[in-house]
């Protein structure tokens, strides 16, 4: 997706674009590199979106999962925290302006969230709550899945369909899945 803006507005940000880590989920820092490239796949919903996708019926969600309905493609979720912009104009002692934070690692900080804002000692910061998303399976197993079959009731896609989990988000999120 071409920047920040335009993904949160259709809903879903690779975490690569979020400046995020294994850590900032406190998952173990590991230098494998099959760790990275699933790494690669996290993805941000901000709860905006997951609110309108649920009322029109395009996803499942569970405290753990969602299911993106059309393709029957399933994330493990955490919920987490996007933080945009330190708004007092203080430095930001804590280095969380453009990471994503579990909300969990944040009050543990001391953070008091509210909605779209956030405060932590002095400072205070303009946030996007959401989930992060992890894809349960890799993305060539999901395309052969019975799941996938079945969500899309059969049809095969096969020179058309998406190539990978980023391409599959992005035609969600444009409604052209």
């Amino acid at each position: 997706m071409a920047s920040y803006a335009a993904a949160i507005l259709a809903g879903v940000v690779s975490w690569g674009e979020l400046h995020a880590s294994p850590g900032d989920l406190g998952l173990p820092p590991t230098s494998s590199s099959s760790l990275r490239r699933a790494m690669q796949n996290r993805v941000f919903f901000p709860q905006a979106s997951l609110d309108q996708w649920g009322v029109e019926g395009k996803i499942e969600l569970t405290p753990t999962e969602l299911v993106i309905l059309a393709e029957g493609r399933r994330y493990g979720i955490t919920e987490v925290v996007h933080v945009v912009v330190e708004v007092t104009g203080s430095p930001d002692p804590h280095g969380l302006l453009g990471r994503v934070k579990s909300k969990a690692e944040l009050e543990t900080m001391g953070a008091e969230i509210l909605e779209n804002s956030m405060i932590i000692g002095d400072n205070a910061y303009d946030v996007v709550p959401g989930w992060a998303g992890v894809p349960t399976t890799p993305f060539e197993d999901h395309l052969l899945s019975p799941e996938r079959m079945t969500a899309r009731a059969g049809r095969t896609d096969i020179g058309s369909g998406p190539k990978s989990d980023e391409e599959m988000l992005e035609r969600f999120a444009e409604g052209t899945l």
